[in-house]
């Protein structure tokens, strides 16, 4: 009996330490998880990683906004006759670039015949009661005259030059040259007129057709001209501290043909529309050369603003590594010939499509590097590894 007591005794410290050993060692199927990646520098070139400091610089922020191009005003014009008349001659075809005073269509009017004839007869009479009022004057003076007469006279005469200046400022505005009237003979009336460009652009419509009778509502041709183009956009109003007039903006058509232009905000409306909450702005562009920019054409537009706020802690956006709604950086630390990298979770604040302000969860060490590019070949790396 005694001595399976002490068999039993020496056995059982046996099995303890035999427990403890099996303890240590990891079962097969269990998954070890690392806290850390280690890469040697040949490795690390080899994967292309660029590593770099923690910057600690000001973010200026980045505001987008939507919207389509306009023209400036005065850079449209619809074209018509001020006289009923019928087409001559049509002297332009759509597409056509004109100049302003440019002949664009012939009309033929009979009421310009007899407009030009009704100013003739005013005239006539004009110059006849200067002479007649020139008389009573003078008879007046030498109180030959009556009162009453000399008047009356004045009267007419100040009618008849009403008249006369009246019809001429109307053959004026269809470009009639009062000069080639003076001999006050029909021999010098015009019967046809030319309708020309008031703006500098393009023939965008040609409703007009030779023959056509028109009147002053008939429109002939419709002009555009292109080169005076802005964009209007509509920017939120908790975006509306960070613009102001003058700034520059980088304007990008939907069309990925035509390429992106630099233009500058011309005007902020101080008004806010109550249902979306925006602001209208409006913004001067050039068009690029080469390429054909068109009203209600849709654009996005990027500002940066120059509000730049207090310097923080930034990385570049290509250091941010998104999982769901999380993000994350790495870290590495050197030590000797290797690297160890850590995953930290960060909060991204601000940024300006470059770099970003990011808060983080805990310190990193002084001399860590930050992984600038290719984050996710260090995450696949990472996970292939069995790390956390």
């Amino acid at each position: 009996m005694k001595n399976m007591k002490f068999n039993s005794i020496a056995i059982f410290p046996a099995t303890i330490l035999l427990l403890i050993a099996c303890s240590k060692q990891p079962r097969q199927d269990e998954k070890l998880e690392m806290k850390y990646l280690e890469l040697s520098e040949n490795q690390l070139k080899s994967m292309a990683i660029p590593l770099g400091d923690l910057k600690s610089q000001s973010i200026k922020p980045v505001v987008y906004a939507t919207g389509k191009v306009i023209l400036l005003p005065n850079s449209e014009a619809i074209v018509s006759s001020n006289v009923s008349g019928k087409i001559e001659n049509i002297l332009v075809v759509e597409g056509e670039d004109v100049k302003k005073g440019q002949p664009l269509l012939v009309v033929s009017s009979m009421q310009l015949i007899e407009l030009q004839q009704t100013y003739l007869a005013a005239r006539n009479d004009a110059d006849f009661m200067q002479l007649e009022y020139a008389r009573q004057n003078e008879l007046r003076k030498n109180n030959i005259g009556a009162l009453s007469e000399f008047q009356t006279v004045a009267s007419k005469y100040l009618t008849a030059k009403n008249s006369e200046e009246s019809i001429g400022e109307k053959l004026k505005l269809l470009g009639i040259d009062l000069n080639q009237l003076k001999n006050k003979e029909m021999s010098n009336v015009v019967n046809r007129l030319n309708i020309v460009s008031p703006i500098e652009g393009a023939v965008f419509k040609l409703p007009a057709v030779k023959g056509m009778s028109i009147d002053p509502n008939t429109e002939l041709v419709k002009l555009l001209n292109l080169t005076r183009l802005r964009a209007d956009i509509d920017l939120y109003e908790k975006d509306i501290d960070l613009v102001r007039e003058g700034q520059e903006v980088e304007i990008e058509f939907l069309n990925q043909s035509i390429p992106k232009v630099i233009g500058h905000i011309a005007q902020i409306i101080e008004s806010i529309d109550p249902e979306s909450h925006s602001v209208p702005v409006y913004v001067n562009f050039t068009p690029p050369k080469g390429k054909q920019v068109f009203p209600e054409m849709a654009i996005k537009v990027k500002i940066t603003s120059d509000k730049g706020k207090a310097r923080k802690n930034t990385v570049p956006m290509s250091a941010l590594l998104q999982e769901g709604e999380l993000y994350y950086i790495y870290y590495a630390v050197k030590k000797d010939s290797i690297y160890e990298f850590h995953k930290l979770k960060v909060t991204p604040v601000e940024n300006d499509d470059v770099f970003t302000e990011i808060d983080f969860t805990e310190k990193i060490p002084a001399n860590a590097k930050i992984i600038y590019e290719n984050v996710y070949l260090i995450e696949a790396e990472n996970k292939k590894r069995g790390g956390i």
